[in-house]
């Protein structure tokens, strides 16, 4: 499903992608999207899903 979605989306955790336009925030423990929901980040994702995160918003 990864490749299907691209690279607007990231891997969070082992049971969640996100899109990465629809995060508003992201703490060390989770992903927070623009309508208040959550899901869980894993701990061994978090680097790589706060660098795609900041260069997504770098490049907008």
């Amino acid at each position: 499903m990864e490749r299907i979605l691209g690279r607007d989306f990231i891997r969070c955790h082992r049971s969640y992608l996100a899109g990465l336009k629809y995060i508003a925030r992201m703490t060390k423990t989770e992903v927070v999207f623009e309508d208040g929901r959550a899901i869980p980040l894993a701990r061994s994702a978090y680097h790589m899903a706060n660098q795609a995160f900041i260069q997504y918003y770098k490049y907008m």
